[in-house]
């Protein structure tokens, strides 16, 4: 036997032919993506009109008011360049109670700033009808040209209020300096936030006439040892537990009534009252009010814009607030009056 073998064709491992038809067939894939995939990019999604809707209901005003247009499609991606607003003449609007059904009429609201809209602000307004915290309410709108929407919602139960300071109050001025008023709300149910704030009303003296004005109370301020503060008044947080408190030092108190006598500065002014007052947010109302102050954080930068919508048949808002208050007289003699 010579020992001579026939030379024999090797075979690629098994492993390695698997991978090399899994890469051919990524390759044709993408291929086939990058061959479909020939159309620009367009920012703009398809536009449909949408009725949009915009109410806050509040138990401390007796008109209430709607506002009711509809969505637009402005040339270009810019939104601001469209300068007119897209009115509803046909809309019926009603507001009811589960008892009873009001009509909203048309009315126009001027308007604060005119930069890019000139006309007046259109809307919808009801008079006869008293709100009541912890009762729900039904918005409903609607137009033969643009469909139908609505929305319901129920407002918080009323709220109790507990102050801690009446003294300071009277008072005014002398007594420590830092001294407190510690103002407690305990929320009514259906609250999803709330807030307390302190007035301070008073009368001023102008030609013989008397002009009622209020200042409210701030948070926190600038002193000599925090130059740096800035001014802040509360702001609507979330509820957490039976009960929030706030407190007013002294100095507030007294910067707020200084504010009020630098308005009038040759006038002669009354302080009158001291107001304490509370507002619940219902759920929707409190969602969208997080959204749109972007959660108090100043520090992240967002990319996006996120939205809230309770509008059945559009988009929008149909919120509302209940305000319970309660009031200190101030005596004749206050140090603060200017005779």
């Amino acid at each position: 036997m010579s020992g001579r073998m026939e030379p024999k064709t090797a075979c690629p491992p098994r492993g390695g032919f698997m991978r090399s038809l899994l890469k051919g067939c990524m390759a044709l894939a993408l291929a086939m993506i990058f061959m479909t995939c020939n159309h620009g990019f367009e920012p703009k999604a398809e536009y449909h009109v949408q009725l949009v809707v915009f109410s806050i209901l509040a138990t401390n005003r007796a008109i209430q008011m709607a506002r009711v247009y509809t969505t637009y499609n402005p040339d270009g991606i810019n939104p601001s360049t469209n300068t007119t607003e897209r009115i509803i003449a046909d809309a019926r609007v009603t507001l009811s109670d589960g008892v009873r059904t009001v009509t909203m009429v048309d009315t126009l609201i001027s308007r604060p700033d005119t930069s890019r809209y000139r006309t007046p602000m259109g809307a919808y307004k009801s008079d006869g009808l008293v709100l009541q915290g912890g009762r729900t309410y039904t918005l409903t709108i609607e137009s033969d040209s643009n469909g139908h929407a609505g929305a319901r919602i129920t407002l918080p139960s009323h709220a109790t209020l507990s102050v801690n300071g009446v003294r300071v109050i009277e008072s005014g001025a002398g007594g420590v300096t830092d001294e407190k008023i510690t103002v407690t709300a305990y929320p009514g149910s259906g609250a999803a936030g709330a807030v307390i704030r302190m007035y301070v009303d008073y009368e001023a003296e102008h030609f013989g006439a008397r002009l009622p004005g209020r200042v409210e109370v701030p948070e926190r301020f600038p002193t000599d040892d925090l130059p740096s503060v800035e001014t802040t008044y509360p702001q609507l947080r979330r509820l957490s537990g039976t009960a929030t408190s706030v407190r007013f030092t002294k100095n507030g108190y007294q910067l707020a009534m200084t504010m009020a006598l630098a308005r009038h500065p040759l006038e002669p002014l009354t302080f009158k009252r001291v107001v304490f007052a509370v507002l619940q947010a219902e759920t929707n109302l409190f969602s969208y009010y997080n959204i749109a102050n972007a959660f108090f954080d100043r520090g992240s930068i967002r990319t996006d814009q996120p939205n809230h919508s309770n509008i059945d048949g559009g988009i929008g808002l149909f919120g509302g607030f209940t305000i319970d208050s309660v009031s200190y007289s101030l005596p004749e003699n206050f140090p603060f009056n200017r005779k």
